[in-house]
């Protein structure tokens, strides 16, 4: 991904605020997951959810993993956290 799109970047900042994981800066370290995990150390800590918001998706959307965005994989792995059926799975998907 060359460059996220503004209407792209702004329809993943709405989806992430949905996220239960981006209340603390802990919670958003334990969302990365699998090949993910390696990328967390590309965001940095922040202080309120709007800024980790934004960190995630500047730190991720650039970086490529097996020729996959990374920040696609963040947003697959995310999903799985919630319970089969929900909203915010769905639309993470």
């Amino acid at each position: 991904m060359k460059e996220l799109s503004h209407l792209l970047e702004h329809q993943c900042r709405e989806l992430l605020s949905q996220c239960i994981e981006f209340d603390t800066d802990a919670s958003m370290r334990n969302s990365f997951d699998g090949v993910v995990k390696q990328y967390s150390k590309f965001v940095h800590e922040m202080s309120t959810r709007d800024e980790r918001i934004k960190e995630c998706i500047r730190g991720l959307k650039d970086r490529k993993s097996g020729g996959k965005s990374v920040l696609a994989l963040y947003l697959k792995g995310l999903s799985e956290l919630y319970p089969e059926f929900d909203d915010t799975r769905e639309s993470l998907k």
